[in-house]
């Protein structure tokens, strides 16, 4: 029996996008391997994803490691191919910002527009080359910049479910949804993330069959007191994130 393609998409800022300098870090069974059945869209095209090719733009860090590193183990629990859409930028928000990139879907030419152009260009190249396929996921790691500001925070209830509903829509039907509880790092300066964590429960709470939240619980930092160690990252994804998307597969 043949099973469509599955394809998720990552998203959010800075913890999605990366650790620079962590490809050397990267476990082995992951590390300078081709990983066939996990491919990643490049703008025009799907490729392996090698953590040799970490420096490539279509990986989204400069000698970076995150997430999409440690997806091949979805493809081998389904024995068959994923696709990934990676699309995250350090500091950016769900509420509208006039100074900065952010993922609004009020603005015009910024995140969440690129993210439903590679959207429509993925659909394109599966149906050109007659393969079946299913939007499986969205794995949505965000929050920490909308936790800085009283007022982003404030507008996070109504921003996730225009982002989520939009998106959505743009896929064609409901997508599972997998986010994080923002944390507060060593650094601080996440003043008002019970505000926004209280709206991604809201959120999750109105359909736990496809919206799931966990907490990170992460206990090891990089040196700027911001952002998890890679080897956290590996433990967030084999304790949190990979139950939750095998669950529903």
């Amino acid at each position: 029996m043949s099973y469509p393609n599955r394809i998720y998409i990552l998203a959010g800022q800075s913890w999605m996008k990366g650790q620079s300098n962590g490809v050397n870090d990267i476990p082995a069974p992951y590390k300078d391997v081709y990983q066939l059945n996990s491919r990643i869209w490049t703008g025009s095209n799907f490729v392996a994803i090698n953590s040799s090719l970490n420096n490539n733009q279509y990986i989204y860090q400069d000698n970076g490691a995150s997430m999409e590193m440690f997806m091949t183990d979805i493809a081998t629990s389904l024995n068959n191919d994923i696709y990934i859409l990676k699309l995250a930028k350090g500091g950016a928000g769900l509420a509208l910002d006039i100074a900065e990139e952010d993922w609004n879907v009020g603005s015009t030419e910024e995140l969440y527009d690129t993210l439903v152009t590679m959207i429509s260009g993925a659909k394109t190249w599966m149906t050109d080359r007659g393969k079946s396929y299913v939007f499986k996921g969205i794995v949505w790691w965000q929050g920490e910049e909308d936790s800085i500001w009283e007022t982003k925070a404030d507008d996070y209830g109504t921003n996730l479910g225009g982002f989520y509903n939009n998106l959505c829509l743009e896929i064609g039907y409901t997508v599972p949804i997998y986010q994080y509880n923002v944390q507060e790092p060593p650094s601080g300066n996440r003043d008002y993330r019970a505000t926004v964590n209280d709206f991604k429960a809201s959120f999750t709470a109105a359909d736990t069959e496809n919206r799931k939240l966990f907490d990170a619980d992460v206990t090891s930092w990089n040196p700027d007191n911001i952002h998890p160690t890679l080897a956290e990252y590996k433990r967030m994804f084999d304790e949190k994130v990979k139950p939750l998307i095998i669950a529903d597969l």
